[in-house]
């Protein structure tokens, strides 16, 4: 999550990690006294459990599952990422990985790698993470109620390792469009919304300028890059593209051709961290 103006990675379930030297090996050493909500103890066979079912499933029929996310644990030539996941003792995992991988801790710490417990989730199938009583993880809060395309209820964790949240509820709403979400958030329905792109600049004045409703800019994380085929494009010729391209003109304007409302955005290093192969 952008912490700073960075995108740096923020340790929750994990307190510290590292590479071994030809960076095929990680080691996470994880946060201790944690359970899942069904109070299951998150510990390294939970994880190891966790990883290994991402690999089973992939054998499933994908055909009904929307939204499926085991691909990323494949490199390009089909083969997985992770070799093999050793527990090493009960809050200390290695993951051995086939071959270097730079974003690995980037998947670990994102959405596909969300942990689930152990003793509530099928083995070899997928769940229906839409029906509470069917999703059990760590987090603060607890999924508690769903009412079919209109609201999510979430409910406090009261064991949760980072203390008890502030909110006795949660209730996230789902509105068809945004001019429905615009007029929820003008009338007091909602309590917070993402304004987003899709609202106009009048839009945005009129949210500014109504009593109670406060709008604050907050800078986001993305990334734009032009994908060639290396077998077709060799290196001169990529290098010859990346001289040519005008990095600062594009810098200079957001997606809509207007100069950032905030922070300039930068030109990327290499997506591969310094020291591994291929950085650059």
């Amino acid at each position: 999550e952008p912490i700073n103006n960075s995108s740096r990675i923020i340790m929750n379930l994990a307190t510290n990690y590292s590479w071994s030297l030809n960076k095929t090996e990680l080691t996470c050493y994880l946060r201790r006294n944690v359970e899942f909500h069904d109070g299951t103890p998150f510990n390294a066979s939970a994880v190891k459990w966790n990883i290994d079912r991402f690999h089973r499933l992939s054998t499933v029929d994908m055909a009904p599952i929307t939204g499926n996310t085991t691909y990323l644990w494949q490199l390009p030539d089909g083969n997985w990422i992770i070799n093999e996941t050793k527990v090493l003792d009960e809050y200390t995992i290695k993951f051995v990985l086939n071959q270097p991988f730079a974003p690995l801790r980037s998947l670990l710490a994102s959405g596909p790698s969300l942990m689930v417990s152990p003793s509530s989730t099928p083995d070899n199938e997928f769940i229906n993470g839409i029906i509470p009583g069917t999703l059990y993880g760590t987090g603060a809060f607890i999924y508690s109620a769903y009412e079919g395309g209109n609201k999510a209820t979430l409910s406090p964790n009261p064991d949760y390792w980072g203390g008890r949240p502030a909110f006795d509820k949660v209730i996230i709403k789902f509105y068809p469009n945004h001019t429905a979400r615009y007029e929820a958030m003008l009338s007091g329905e909602l309590s917070w919304t993402y304004a987003g792109n899709p609202w106009s600049d009048e839009d945005r004045d009129l949210l500014m300028n109504t009593p109670g409703i406060e709008l604050e800019r907050t800078p986001r994380s993305g990334m734009y890059m032009i994908s060639m085929n290396n077998k077709v494009i060799n290196t001169t010729m990529r290098k010859a593209i990346s001289y040519a391209f005008n990095y600062s003109a594009i810098a200079n304007l957001d997606l809509y051709g207007k100069p950032p409302s905030s922070i300039l955005p930068k030109r990327a290093e290499s997506p591969i961290p310094k020291g591994m192969l291929y950085s650059h």
